[in-house]
């Protein structure tokens, strides 16, 4: 019995690898405000295996976006100077971010409004406060 649940770990954990394998080297540029937020989020998606860029405006964000060419921008909505929806024109605006997928995140709990994120141009969207394993699952669908 012993060596059955040995083979069976060891399974699991190449399976667990393999998979963390799949998002590894994937870049994902969290745009956020808030710093805790900011903090969380970063921590579950490198816990997920993806590599982290983090900017606290959508100013700074839009230069990394071009500079370091993320697979995906995770955004949130309201924040002061240039908001979520101006970041995301921008980026469609450039030839070097338009095909870059953005997540909006936001504090819209209502039902319905993520299919006007996505009229708007955003991969998909996600209401605060956020739900980690759905954050990583949508994550996963769109890198």
């Amino acid at each position: 019995m012993r060596t059955l649940e040995i083979i069976m770990y060891a399974y699991y954990f190449d399976t667990y690898k393999r998979q963390k394998a799949l998002f590894m080297n994937k870049k994902i540029l969290i745009v956020e405000d808030d710093e805790e937020n900011l903090r969380q989020l970063g921590q579950v998606l490198k816990g997920a295996g993806y590599e982290i860029i983090e900017s606290r405006n959508a100013i700074d964000g839009f230069t990394l976006a071009k500079a370091k060419k993320p697979h995906l921008i995770v955004t949130d909505i309201h924040m002061p100077v240039v908001s979520g929806f101006e970041f995301l024109r921008n980026l469609k605006a450039d030839i070097l971010t338009r095909d870059i997928p953005s997540i909006a995140i936001a504090c819209f709990g209502m039902n319905g409004r993520r299919e006007s994120f996505i009229n708007y141009g955003f991969a998909d969207f996600i209401p605060k406060p956020v739900n980690m394993k759905e954050l990583v699952r949508i994550i996963q669908r769109h890198v």
